[in-house]
């Protein structure tokens, strides 16, 4: 058989709806084609279009990062798209960049390639860069609420909070009756200026939606901390006994009810309500934060006590001696790093600085250091008690920043329940802290509930040193006094879906 009979076949297949039988005489196309050959470039370009009408992402991936460079550059435009956004929804930056780029140099006027190529480049710390690529195609295409959306994003995590909420202000003004416009200048307001401003545009979202389940929960937020407590509650009881809630709405909802409950009812009657919404929930780790802090009734119900205790489950040991010249080399380079921006809205440093993503980076320290971290998360994920245990068969990324804290600085207590496994490699640590017995910029797991207090730690950091906790655990940082920088870099391990 011909590559061009099984190309011809697969066309066919494909014309029918017969999209599994069309993947299959695709990949005997290209498995018989000549390198360099149009029917090699035809049949890897309908293999792509068929996977991705199946949502075979991974497969995409796959494809791609194994082709060789000559056959990708001769792709059509909607071949290199798909895979493009398919790589950057997987979170796989290097190879959507590289796609993105591809198709900005033969497309510059393109929107939809400048907005994903800026997006790519914003997840790999490259602000500036995407800042100018949009700036020159909104020069030459004129503003659109889309490319003025994607400045405002570069702008907040430039920390330019005027500029930003300049460009989400002049979105909603270009599409008054268009629901993410809405929505992002709300988010925006109720993050950075004003939670009554922010109610009215999510009021004007649910006038657009109003089965919108991320603007009615939203909505709640603002209005539990306006103290409007019957309000908020309200709308999160109607929304945890609904039904076709997606999952992470729900679990976001449960979380803000019970929280509020807690804070105004009595402990049997917030038992017996959690009791209740746990039993019918898919247990993630956003739920499993909300955990963390319950009875070690409802611990031993949603995994077991064990999986709770940050005395067991927290690892910390060096990986870099503390006088490798790495050390002093990651220093330079984190306070060269142009996204390091003192007080970064929306964090939970104070009294510091905080990178955007580090390590998608080329330098030699950044890839040495990238290689150890995640191998030795990889390998403390396995071994972690089997309902947190990463999960062998899936694919896993590593995603990293840099956080300078200065004297009187800390983290407030946070978790990071998007990822798998968190991890924090200290830098930088003042002689002050290393030399001393007290708490000073200690990294610390609590308990909220007194009765568990018992299970807190407190972490001295030492230059060199790898700690790694499952990424529900809350912790935060104990401010210190020292007058020089507290340097470390934090990591999140995040499984690809």
């Amino acid at each position: 058989m011909s590559a061009v009979f099984s190309l011809l076949k697969g066309i066919d297949f494909a014309s029918k709806g017969s999209l599994s039988e069309a993947e299959n005489c695709f990949r005997e196309a290209l498995s018989l084609s000549e390198t360099g050959t149009v029917e090699e470039r035809n049949s890897l370009a309908n293999l792509l279009k068929a996977l991705a009408e199946q949502g075979k992402d991974q497969q995409i991936i796959n494809i791609l990062e194994n082709s060789h460079d000559s056959l990708v550059v001769s792709l059509p435009p909607m071949p290199l798209l798909i895979g493009a956004e398919v790589a950057l929804k997987k979170q796989k930056v290097v190879l959507s960049m590289k796609l993105f780029r591809l198709l900005n140099s033969n497309y510059p006027n393109q929107k939809q390639v400048v907005l994903g190529l800026s997006s790519a480049m914003v997840r790999a710390g490259q602000l500036y860069e995407a800042q100018q690529l949009l700036k020159e195609f909104q020069l030459n295409s004129g503003p659109s609420s889309e490319v003025v959306t994607n400045l405002a994003i570069v702008a907040l995590e430039l920390g330019n909070l005027e500029q930003a909420e300049t460009g989400y202000r002049i979105a909603q003004q270009l599409e008054q009756q268009q629901f993410v416009t809405n929505y992002n200048l709300a988010k925006f307001l109720q993050t950075y200026r004003g939670l009554e401003e922010a109610l009215k545009f999510y009021n004007q979202c649910l006038s657009i939606l109003p089965t919108a389940f991320e603007a009615r929960i939203e909505k709640a937020d603002v209005l539990a901390k306006l103290n409007r407590r019957t309000e908020a509650i309200t709308i999160y009881k109607s929304l945890v006994y609904q039904s076709d809630l997606r999952q992470e709405h729900k679990n976001h909802a449960v979380c803000q009810y019970l929280y509020m409950l807690s804070e105004g009812t009595s402990p049997e009657l917030f038992e017996a309500e959690a009791d209740i919404l746990l039993k019918d929930i898919s247990i993630n780790y956003t739920i499993r934060s909300l955990i963390y802090d319950l009875s070690e009734t409802q611990q031993s119900t949603h995994g077991g006590t064990i999986i709770y205790q940050p005395g067991s489950l927290v690892r910390e040991f060096p990986v870099i001696s503390t006088d490798d010249e790495i050390l002093i080399e990651l220093a330079q380079e984190i306070n060269a790093n142009p996204t390091l921006v003192y007080n970064r809205a929306n964090k939970p440093t104070l009294g510091g600085a905080q990178t955007h993503e580090i390590l998608v980076s080329s330098s030699a320290s950044i890839n040495k250091l990238f290689s150890i971290i995640k191998d030795n998360m990889i390998n403390y994920g396995s071994l972690l008690p089997s309902p947190i245990q990463l999960d062998p068969t899936k694919e896993y990324i590593i995603s990293g920043w840099a956080v300078s804290l200065h004297t009187g600085g800390r983290q407030l207590r946070h978790t990071h329940p998007e990822a798998s496994i968190s991890a924090v490699f200290y830098i930088q640590v003042p002689k002050e802290i290393e030399q001393s017995n007290d708490d000073n910029g200690c990294l610390y797991f609590s308990k909220r509930r007194a009765d568990q207090q018992v299970d807190e730690i407190k972490i001295k950091p030492v230059p060199g040193k790898l700690v790694m906790f499952p990424s529900f655990f809350p912790h935060e940082t104990i401010n210190f006094t020292a007058q020089t920088e507290r340097l470390c870099i934090a990591c999140n391990l995040l499984k690809v879906v």
